[in-house]
């Protein structure tokens, strides 16, 4: 017993040791401090990072731990967009409030082709920088995936404003390993609106060419994902992912950017002349295409690696 005690005394001698050596180094040495509060920001720091994606001013975000705003196509701001062309004072506002995708290794004077492509690009090149989070996810300012009041199962969600809660999130991610949004095309010039298929939808709406050019590369680079492509384009019976607004872990994220810009820079390679010839809402071809890709990948995870996907709908704001 009385082994026990001194052992008691000794232990509480070193603790308190130890707290006096650090309050001396933390009022005395920087380098012992700036180690110190690097560590509590390192515990403190988000493990969900949301980028929302901004062409031009509007509602700033008032959760920012999570929800981080992003001016896209920084590099190239003075040129005409599909929303029409900046004003100094828009300029001013933007670079006021948020970051930007065209510092570093970026490919920002590319965004009037290649869309939000160019803030996945700086995100997935910078990851360090935005503190490493275990989640990355993206929105757009006007529109972001419905995670405000509801019920799912055991998970409550409220989003006051833009008010995400990162620990609802990440409950969200013990039974899920991405968050996305999921419909099915419709022919909204046919009376009934009837369920078409998203190559359809594609033709209806842009040059059907440039998405039959991705089908080549993607037999070739990822013959794998042939059997998920097919399913995306032409299977009508079920909804798909395809909208570039998602939340997805670390390594799932990595994995698409990975194969998603080997496979844009090829076609961009290919068909840049015809592109140029596009108009200003054409032009976006790559963004058109990702969406696609984006599905066609998630639905090969979801076959073939047991990728768990939460679907829910995108609020407009």
């Amino acid at each position: 017993m009385k082994q026990k005690w001194w052992w008691g005394c000794i232990l509480l001698l070193v603790l308190l040791n130890l707290g006096v050596m650090h309050v001396m180094l933390f009022a005395q040495s920087s380098n012992y401090k700036n180690w110190i509060v690097a560590i509590g920001e390192k515990i403190k720091a988000p493990q969900v990072k949301i980028f929302v994606t901004y062409y031009k001013p509007y509602r700033i975000p008032t959760q920012t731990k999570v929800l981080v705003p992003m001016q896209v196509g920084r590099a190239i701001e003075k040129q005409p967009f599909m929303g029409g062309q900046l004003s100094s004072q828009d300029i001013v506002w933007l670079h006021q409030h948020m970051i930007g995708d065209d510092s570093g290794e970026n490919i920002s004077a590319k965004n009037r082709q290649f869309d939000v492509l160019t803030a996945y690009y700086w995100v997935w090149k910078h990851y360090k920088e935005i503190g490493n989070p275990a989640y990355v996810g993206f929105f757009a300012h006007r529109k972001m995936l419905n995670l405000q009041e509801q019920t799912w199962g055991h998970i409550r969600f409220w989003a006051a404003d833009f008010g995400f809660e990162e620990q609802k999130i990440l409950a969200l991610f013990k039974d899920y390993d991405a968050i996305v949004y999921s419909w099915q095309a419709r022919d909204l010039d046919s009376a009934d609106k009837k369920v078409i298929s998203f190559y359809e939808q594609y033709r209806s709406h842009h040059h059907v060419a440039d998405l039959e050019a991705m089908v080549k590369p993607i037999k070739q680079r990822y013959p794998e994902m042939v059997p998920a492509m097919n399913e995306v384009l032409f299977d009508t019976s079920k909804e798909q992912s395809v909208w570039n607004y998602w939340i997805m872990k670390k390594e799932l994220a990595f994995d698409y950017f990975e194969k998603l810009f080997v496979l844009m820079f090829e076609l961009e390679r290919q068909r840049s002349a015809i592109v140029a010839e596009y108009d200003i809402l054409q032009q976006r071809v790559y963004g058109y295409l990702a969406e696609r890709f984006f599905a066609i990948w998630l639905r090969y995870k979801q076959q073939t690696a047991g990728v768990s996907v939460f679907s829910t709908d995108v609020v407009y704001l």
